[in-house]
């Protein structure tokens, strides 16, 4: 557990710390209050029908065409696959690589790698993760993880140990109006060691404790195409920016989920909310709160067609006399939260966003394994989102993919997404 700052953290942070995570909460549970599952519409529609309609054929032609590539790759390994499976080919590959517990991985930021994973090691339902992954510009992850030891009466612990290298980090300032012209690049090396403690509370609801000790260091970044970040700062003009910041860290989390179906909801609604302490072990400089909450809905409208509308909110905030290692604040433009802009690309203390995707099957050799998804993504940053929210600083993602599924989950996604600055393309296998 962290040891308590000697500057009265409690004191000065306790009282505006709580008054700001329960408004914050109010913020994102008024973005998903109008969203109250619906029974399921399946029921009403008796008729098969088409598996797109015409609508829907007129607003995926833009992804459509720009995805022909990928989509007949797709289609031509489907019919591959269907000859090899009638060949038996399948069943024993497929045989083999259970026993070897093996999976090709792959994250925009980590890269590419294999995930292998032993099941009932040193007890039962207790699974060994070893995950190695990277990338041609020397991006690394290498992790080692115990997960759903049972403890008894319902606990359930793991550990993890992580490293990380990221090589071509950008960062444009601390501003919800950072230019795009101001990039710079950093890279980020830390280790990882996390404990962690979660039991089932309610019928839909998991309570966890992760306790962790990390260690960051970060230096100029490898991407020859913008300037270095110690061209412009410091390590004593932007927090965070040094050899070996080594933070104590503890978050609470409550996971809500009663969706239908953990591989493939179609009615439900999941929500995360978190918050978090992290203490500097060396001088409390770098010592600062974290919350967070994302709440996801998901409506089934007819025939497999499902509109997912999610909100999500954080909020970082310095204990007295602390500052916020750049690093570690609210950012929009990553992967998860608005696509189509650059990772990094807006930071401040806080964030607020909002996304809607339609998805629909397509049907190609496997019924319900591939989806289509139209979507949209809106945010901002900001120094106080609970005071702060400006039209003028929201920042808005379009576009389209593909979800590509198994009997267990999720298992790919290939996404095209636009914003005012870029087009990017996003592409992920075997990770969250």
């Amino acid at each position: 557990m962290p040891v308590a700052n000697n500057r009265g953290v409690q004191t000065c942070v306790g009282f505006k710390f709580w008054r700001e995570l329960f408004a914050f909460t109010l913020l994102v549970f008024a973005a998903n209050s109008a969203l109250s599952a619906p029974a399921d519409s399946s029921r009403s529609f008796a008729k098969p029908l088409p598996s797109r309609t015409v609508l829907e054929r007129i607003v995926s032609f833009p992804g459509q065409l720009a995805y022909s590539p990928v989509r007949y790759t797709v289609l031509g390994l489907g019919y591959a696959g269907v000859y090899l499976d009638d060949t038996g080919f399948m069943q024993r590959a497929s045989s083999l690589f259970r026993r070897a517990g093996l999976l090709p991985v792959y994250a925009p930021r980590t890269g590419a790698g294999l995930r292998y994973t032993k099941n009932d090691y040193l007890g039962d339902s207790a699974k060994l993760v070893l995950t190695a992954s990277s990338w041609v510009d020397a991006r690394q992850l290498y992790s080692i993880a115990w997960e759903e030891i049972s403890l008894g009466h319902g606990v359930e612990s793991g550990l993890m140990l992580r490293y990380r290298s990221l090589t071509a980090e950008s960062f444009y300032g601390k501003s919800p109006r950072a230019r795009e012209s101001d990039r710079l690049s950093y890279s980020a090396e830390d280790v990882l060691f996390e404990l962690s403690l979660q039991r089932d509370i309610h019928e839909f609801v998991r309570a966890s404790i992760e306790i962790g000790m990390s260690n960051t260091s970060v230096f100029d970044g490898r991407d020859h195409g913008s300037r270095p970040i110690s061209d412009v700062y410091s390590e004593n003009t932007l927090p965070g920016l040094k050899d070996d910041t080594r933070l104590q860290g503890t978050e609470f989390r409550l996971r809500y989920d009663d969706t239908n179906d953990s591989a493939h909801p179609s009615t439900g609604r999941i929500g995360v909310f978190s918050a978090s302490l992290f203490n500097d072990i060396h001088n409390d400089e770098l010592s600062f709160w974290k919350t967070s909450a994302d709440l996801t809905q998901h409506i089934h409208l007819f025939r497999d067609r499902i509109l997912a509308l999610r909100s999500a909110a954080e909020m970082t905030q310095g204990i007295e006399g602390s500052d916020i290692p750049f690093y570690h604040l609210a950012e929009i433009g990553s992967y998860g939260t608005i696509r189509g802009f650059s990772r990094g690309r807006f930071r401040d203390n806080d964030f607020f966003l909002a996304s809607a995707e339609y998805r629909y099957p397509i049907w190609i050799p496997w019924h319900k394994a591939v989806d289509a998804v139209v979507f949209v993504d809106g945010g901002q940053v900001s120094h106080d989102i609970i005071e702060e929210v400006a039209l003028s600083d929201w920042q808005i993602g379009y576009g389209g993919g593909f979800r590509f599924y198994n009997t267990t989950g999720l298992i790919a996604k290939t996404e095209l997404a636009f914003s005012s600055e870029a087009m990017r393309f996003y592409f992920s296998l075997n990770t969250p």
